[in-house]
């Protein structure tokens, strides 16, 4: 599964899928998931410096106040918001 090679290759962690929360498809025609996964408590994760800049954990407020955010990440935060999944 993509979301597992994903986030092993980027953070050097083991996930494992839940449930798959939205879906949508940008205006360029990508198609896009969004994931509830489990991170064992032992996990550690460690940046890839190849793939990942830096690790942020961030509350919903802080994520919708980050300029630049893509507008798919706006529409899962307000999908989140109208009710249309829990995390």
């Amino acid at each position: 599964m993509a979301l597992v090679r994903e986030l092993m290759e980027e953070l050097n962690v083991e996930i494992i899928p839940k449930q798959r929360l939205w879906t949508s498809i940008t205006p360029w025609s990508v198609s896009l998931a969004w994931w509830l996964a489990e991170l064992p408590d032992t996990a550690e994760p460690r940046p890839n410096p190849l793939e990942v800049e830096s690790i942020h954990w961030l509350s919903i407020a802080e994520m919708r106040s980050l300029l630049g955010l893509l507008a798919s990440n706006l529409d899962f935060l307000d999908a989140h918001s109208r009710g249309d999944f829990t995390l």
